[in-house]
């Protein structure tokens, strides 16, 4: 196809005078030179678009380990967080009992802030294993 329409413009351009054997060759290399850059050119359409969905593929995967990092990052200070508020409360309701003097309220306390204290180091350790 592209050959008959170089030789038509060819034809156009110097007429109906004969050309010679270098001319020729000149011609071929030109037309072979032309149906090597369509080659390519699909090659490399072939390779973008191959890229393009890999990079797709990988947009994708990036969002997922980001979307499960700030569920992790939710889960932590959230743990974080209710165990740190519960050893406030308990150290408020500890000032209050120590002030009555209330022994058996605040071992019961002590009690609790210990389990709580317990409760968080493993929170993190299991944290820490993830």
């Amino acid at each position: 196809m592209h050959k008959k329409l170089l030789n038509i413009q060819i034809h156009e351009a110097f007429g109906d005078s004969k050309l010679d054997e270098a001319t020729k060759k000149f011609i071929d290399l030109v037309e072979c030179t032309y149906e090597n850059v369509l080659q390519d050119k699909v090659i490399i359409e072939s390779l973008n678009d191959y890229m393009i969905n890999d990079l797709h593929h990988n947009n994708q995967e990036l969002k997922d380990l980001n979307d499960s990092l700030d569920n992790f990052n939710y889960q932590v200070s959230h743990d974080l967080r209710t165990s740190f508020m519960n050893t406030i409360g308990l150290t408020t309701m500890l000032e209050k009992y120590l002030q009555k003097g209330d022994e058996k309220k605040i071992k019961e306390i002590l009690g609790y802030l210990h389990d709580n204290s317990n409760q968080a180091v493993r929170g993190i350790e299991q944290f820490l294993q993830v």
